[in-house]
């Protein structure tokens, strides 16, 4: 068996009835189902490496998973219509090496802060706006939507392994801080963006900006000050990227 899933109609399951699964890869749970497999492993499968949770409320919920006490890290996928921004995820900082989000309409995008383990995020859907990787050290790959018009204050302060990062296409505003004390090297910017707030690029050693638009259209966007400008800190400029 490679793969388990769990509908939402189960009841119970008996703990360890899955243990010995060695070729075990994947568990898909209905949200309804999630609190009722708390203790669903004595051993947890050395193979077993993802972990998806579908249904309304799945936010709510993954931090009922059985990973506390383990040292294992997982790929986890939250497949939700709904998120709940004040959901606590505390708890599974060091278990999450890549985090997979699918969003079935616009909604408030929940935080995670600290996940000090998790490397690659990927989000699908019809939103605006994310937050909330701040200290994640060892984030190195962010894919975003271009759906994005907005990167928040702090989304990624010091997350110091990130040195790539090529911007939803629709982005309009970069807020204050909001690549502070990142490893950013390689920067890739739409001509949608119009609005860059003071310091969202402060310590940063960027050596490449590739921009979509001309420099005409460069020079219109709002910089708060110049320390934001990564142009003006001696970084090799390049216009007219395809995107």
């Amino acid at each position: 068996i490679k793969s388990i899933r769990f509908p939402s109609s189960l009841n119970s399951v008996t703990k360890g009835a899955f243990d010995n699964l060695i070729y075990l890869e994947k568990i898909y749970y209905h949200v309804d189902s999630l609190l009722k497999m708390k203790d669903l492993f004595i051993n947890i499968p050395n193979s077993l490496y993802t972990i998806e949770i579908y249904g309304e409320g799945a936010f709510n919920y993954f931090n009922s998973l059985f990973l506390y006490g383990t040292n294992k890290l997982f790929r986890l996928v939250i497949n939700e219509e709904v998120a709940a921004p004040s959901c606590d995820y505390r708890g599974l900082e060091e278990n999450i090496e890549e985090l997979v989000i699918y969003f079935k309409s616009e909604s408030a995008v929940p935080m995670f802060e600290d996940f000090y383990k998790l490397t690659k995020v990927t989000y699908y859907g019809d939103i605006k706006c994310i937050n909330g990787f701040g200290y994640c050290a060892s984030l190195s790959e962010i894919n975003l939507p271009d759906s994005i018009e907005e990167i928040p204050s702090q989304t990624f302060l010091y997350c110091s392994s990130l040195n790539y990062f090529k911007a939803p296409r629709n982005l309009k505003r970069i807020e204050k801080e909001a690549f502070s004390a990142t490893g950013l090297e390689e920067l890739y910017l739409p001509r949608s963006l119009k609005f860059v707030d003071e310091g969202a690029f402060d310590t940063n050693i960027i050596k490449n900006v590739y921009y979509e638009g001309t420099i005409e259209e460069w020079n219109e966007i709002v910089f708060i000050n110049e320390g934001s400008n990564p142009v003006k800190n001696g970084t090799n400029f390049l216009p007219n990227y395809v995107y």
